[in-house]
């Protein structure tokens, strides 16, 4: 259950100088660099430290996958720039939202609804105090204008309600959870493909934890998988896997190869975990 708005401001976390900036600008442009350039103009002290610019172009949902991902590793006081923004220049606010330990700033389209999903309690506050922008804001580039020298004035103490007005209807993604069968089955969702192939499910590892002890079907694009690993050392080079991974979730693996490719998987795609009690037979190909 979710805890709009109810963060006292008074436990808002010091700042500690270091802003996050997660983009879908890519490499290849300037508009990172212009986002450091207008934080260290306005606090040379602060810290920006790049999260990614890789994000796929306007994907919101890749977004706030990161963001809940990333973000709890840095220390208390860290200010997180989210700028995937198709909205940019219309009637979409620009919001902060405030947890226990961060400051989050972006657009409101859904871009934190992982972090406040994961958050106790939150606080989101829509950027309305036009001394925290840049004295010209141009309606295609907030991240420049609004989002990053707001998040240089907190790094430099300023007060979150001292930017804006609390709100308590942030925009929040339609995110779906996994379902449970009448055979014991799960059926949850690839939310990501990482780097190397991996297919990061929303099936919690807890959730198939007992499952596995009596034997395991994981079913992906018609293949069933029936081992589950704690590590990819545990299997062999190729093997198709099921891993307890790292973000806490179970991921669908190829040993030293991609799993997307061995699977031609997808983003999206539908994954069904289901307790194995038939006679053993082969695996489809």
């Amino acid at each position: 259950m979710m805890n709009h708005a109810n963060l006292p401001m008074t436990e808002t976390p010091s700042p500690c100088g270091i802003v996050t900036l997660t983009t879908d600008f890519g490499a290849g442009d300037w508009y990172a660099g212009a986002l450091k350039g207008v934080l260290l103009s306005i606090n040379p002290q602060c810290f920006p430290v790049d999260l990614t610019h890789a994000i796929a172009p306007q994907d919101v949902q890749a977004g706030s996958l990161y963001l809940a991902q990333a973000c709890p590793c840095f220390p208390a006081g860290t200010v997180h720039v989210a700028v995937i923004d198709p909205g940019v220049g219309s009637s979409r606010r620009p919001i902060l939202v405030v947890t226990g330990k961060h400051c989050f700033i972006g657009p409101d389209n859904g871009l934190f609804t992982g972090v406040m999903q994961a958050a106790s309690s939150f606080a989101c506050i829509e950027l309305t105090n036009t001394a925290y922008f840049l004295e010209s804001v141009s309606s295609t580039f907030h991240g420049r204008d609004i989002f990053a020298p707001a998040a240089a004035h907190i790094t430099r103490g300023i007060a979150p309600l001292a930017m804006g007005r609390l709100i308590d209807d942030p925009v929040m993604l339609d995110i779906a959870v996994p379902a449970a069968g009448p055979d014991g089955s799960l059926t949850g969702t690839i939310v990501h493909i990482d780097h190397f192939g991996n297919l990061i499910t929303d099936i919690a590892a807890g959730s198939i934890a007992g499952m596995a002890q009596g034997g395991i079907e994981i079913s992906c694009s018609g293949t069933i998988i029936r081992k589950l690993c704690s590590s990819y050392a545990q299997a062999c080079a190729g093997e198709l896997v099921g891993i307890l991974g790292s973000s806490g979730t179970l991921e669908i693996s190829a040993i030293n190869a991609s799993a997307r490719l061995a699977l031609k998987a997808r983003r999206g795609q539908t994954v069904t975990v289901r307790p194995h009690t038939g006679p053993s037979r082969a695996e489809s190909p």
